[in-house]
């Protein structure tokens, strides 16, 4: 769902979930997630009326970009980024952006979820998160 509102109470529990989903140089500081969760489209994923996941979108370079995207771990497994994936996609087609972007870790299992989405490698950024390698990627949706 399409989150529109923004209070301290919501924001804690995306920064929880950051938390317990990136680790080292992936964790965003509280302030620069704090500001990107003030200032972006935001989507959540409830069960049971409580936040298990969530995706920031900003703009970047005039297109959408999935800043953060993460799920609370006993979560996982069940297709909840990709259902977000799916409406964030659907959502910007019909606003008629041509593309959308991410960046993520070479290392990182969620490359899949991106792939079967459609998001393809644009370009290897060396040491993008600290020695390891981060790769920007981009969907089409025109």
């Amino acid at each position: 769902m399409r989150e529109t509102r923004r209070d301290d109470y919501h924001f804690h529990l995306i920064h929880q979930i950051s938390d317990e989903s990136f680790r080292d140089i992936e964790r965003p500081g509280e302030m620069a997630l704090r500001y990107q969760y003030d200032h972006c489209e935001l989507w959540t994923r409830e069960v049971s009326d409580r936040i298990v996941a969530y995706a920031i979108v900003t703009m970047d370079c005039g297109e959408p970009y999935i800043w953060s995207i993460a799920t609370k771990t006993e979560f996982r497994s069940r297709g909840i980024a990709s259902g977000l994936i799916k409406e964030i996609l659907t959502w910007y087609y019909e606003r008629h952006a041509e593309g959308i972007g991410l960046t993520v870790n070479v290392n990182n299992p969620a490359q899949k979820i991106y792939f079967d989405e459609g998001f393809r490698v644009t370009r290897v950024m060396p040491r993008d998160y600290g020695e390891i390698s981060g790769l920007r990627m981009r969907r089409r949706l025109r």
